[in-house]
């Protein structure tokens, strides 16, 4: 009979952690406009408001899109807290771990589940190696708090 309860507790105290990791999550997506577009030389931003003030974690998924041939496509991911100035955080990769420029349309990501970060502002950069054009098809943005 104590096996028996201490399995009903256990259980019971999975299940409230799994629910934890979707009650609290802040889901954003963003959806490309015309003004995105990043032309050899001109780079393409989107920035945004974190509305988290502590700790938190997060997952930034990029869609980019080739408008035409001929360059490679990087996206980086900076933090500010005054909106005004960014500091590079990382290169958004075609993995979660790796640091690759995307010569055609593809998806790239970055995440922080480590020690967390304090970050008022968050912006995605578009940059081409060389000519060509490009654009945000999406950004895809989840973040946590950490101690939530």
């Amino acid at each position: 009979m104590k096996k028996f309860l201490f399995l009903a507790l256990l259980a019971i105290e999975m299940m409230a952690n799994a629910q934890w990791l979707v009650t609290d999550r802040t889901y954003r997506v963003y959806t490309g406009q015309t003004g995105d577009t990043a032309i050899s030389g001109t780079n393409a931003s989107v920035s945004w408001k974190v509305n988290i003030d502590k700790l938190y974690f997060y997952q930034v998924e990029a869609s980019l899109d080739e408008i035409t041939n001929g360059a490679n496509s990087i996206a980086i991911l900076y933090g500010s807290n005054d909106n005004t100035t960014y500091y590079e955080i990382d290169t958004l990769a075609t993995t979660f771990t790796g640091t690759e420029a995307q010569s055609a349309d593809g998806v790239v990501g970055l995440q922080d589940l480590t020690t967390g970060v304090m970050w008022r502002y968050l912006k995605v950069t578009q940059i081409l190696s060389t000519t060509g054009k490009w654009d945000f098809d999406y950004i895809k943005v989840r973040t946590v708090g950490k101690y939530d």
